[in-house]
């Protein structure tokens, strides 16, 4: 058992195809130079189903720097840092009414939390690097009180919000959809170790995606 409350459900793997992508960094130092890798990503991900996805990131900085590459999409929207219930309200309805739609979304919000998308919305969710939290005082001094500080502090708390992120496509055993963990720390087993039981990780490189998805979508 890792750290995290495990999943209430228990679907099939082939139902909820979980893929490491390990060759797009997404550390802070790099991101300006993966920022069009992802966008590609993407692309890809969206041409392989007709439904919807959510792309889910670790802030609104580096969401605007991956709209770039796709802000003439009309089919591509962006969380708003600050929205009315009516805005929420709106942007969940235009995901859920239509189809070959993207929504970009911040990890910890509403959209990635506590939101219930249609059943048959999405079909899948791009999760852009593990969300580690921002250092503050507050959480060097969690840090340094235990041996396990760096845990508790920051990667626990990422982790939870990576595990929130996937529940948005598959809520029970009829679900199906893709979940595309971004980053090569997520082929790392102390974050592994995070992961629900569940859930059947494979390493996909970026190029092999598109084949990957493939072989998912048909699969029985």
């Amino acid at each position: 058992e890792g750290p995290l409350e495990r999943a209430r459900i228990n679907p099939d793997p082939s139902r909820f195809g979980v893929m490491l992508i390990p060759d797009i960094s997404t550390y802070w130092q790099d991101r300006r130079n993966t920022a069009r890798a992802l966008g590609d990503l993407v692309q890809t991900a969206r041409e392989s189903d007709a439904s919807n996805w959510l792309v889910a990131f670790p802030s609104f900085e580096y969401m605007e720097l991956a709209f770039r590459y796709l802000e003439e999409e009309q089919s591509v929207r962006c969380q708003k840092p600050s929205m009315s219930i009516e805005e929420r309200s709106e942007f969940i309805d235009w995901l859920n009414g239509g189809s070959e739609r993207v929504a970009f979304v911040v990890m910890g919000g509403i959209f990635t939390e506590s939101v219930d998308f249609a059943s048959d919305a999405l079909a899948g969710v791009i999760v852009v690097g593990p969300a580690i939290p921002p250092t503050n005082l507050e959480r060097e001094l969690v840090r340094d009180m235990t041996e396990l500080g760096y845990e508790i502090a920051y990667r626990q708390p990422a982790l939870t919000r990576v595990v929130q992120a996937a529940g948005r496509v598959v809520r029970n055993n009829r679900d199906r959809g893709a979940m595309l963990l971004v980053d090569p720390r997520f082929t790392h087993r102390e974050v592994q170790r995070y992961f629900p039981q569940h859930w059947v990780p494979r390493i996909v490189r970026s190029s092999e995606l598109k084949r990957e998805l493939s072989s998912f979508w048909n699969m029985a």
